[in-house]
């Protein structure tokens, strides 16, 4: 398959019963540091079994963990796009939805301190290269290895740190003693 018909978002086969679907794509989702290829993209798999059965999903549903490949690689393996009705078969997720957002996003338009904590918390979170587990991870982790972070689990902390840059977040921080009156 060509590489411009490659797009974010887009599930494509192999046809021997295998899919996938491009979640990102650029440098970010380079496999190690010194690549210096930076055409890259990053997609979740799955194999369905001759009956029509999802037998694996990769990385587990509930994770938001993926896996990395160079756009003329995954070009290679793609044979084609998914038709309409395998893709019904498949447990997408849904492109550009951080599980690392909370769940009042409308909020965020009209309240920039509420933003920039979404913001910094995203990013603090969002893998990138020399660094492929976000904070979270390691704030759930049981010793110093990182943890994988259920969707649920990730959008409920997201909540709560979007929650401090609201008046009443900021008013808890203050009277925690984290932000001193003027």
């Amino acid at each position: 398959m060509k590489k411009s018909l490659i797009a974010v978002g887009g599930i494509y086969t192999n046809e021997k019963g295998r899919f996938r679907q491009v979640i990102g794509a650029g440098a970010e989702f380079r496999i190690y540091g010194g690549q210096e290829d930076c055409d890259c993209v990053g997609y979740l798999s799955w194999r369905i079994a001759p009956g029509g059965e999802v037998v694996e999903v990769s990385p587990p549903v509930g994770t938001w963990f993926s896996h990395r490949s160079t756009l003329r690689s995954f070009a290679s393996w793609a044979k084609r796009h998914a038709l309409s009705s395998e893709m019904r078969r498949l447990p997408t997720r849904e492109v550009g939805s951080s599980p690392h957002r909370g769940k009042k996003r409308y909020r965020l338009a009209s309240n920039p301190m509420e933003q920039m904590f979404a913001d910094l918390w995203e990013e603090k979170n969002t893998p990138i290269p020399g660094r492929p587990h976000g904070m979270l991870s390691y704030a759930v982790a049981d010793g110093v290895l990182p943890t994988e972070v259920s969707n649920r689990d990730a959008e409920l902390v997201a909540t709560v740190i979007q929650w401090l840059g609201s008046p009443v977040g900021m008013a808890f921080l203050r009277d925690a003693g984290f932000i001193h009156q003027g």
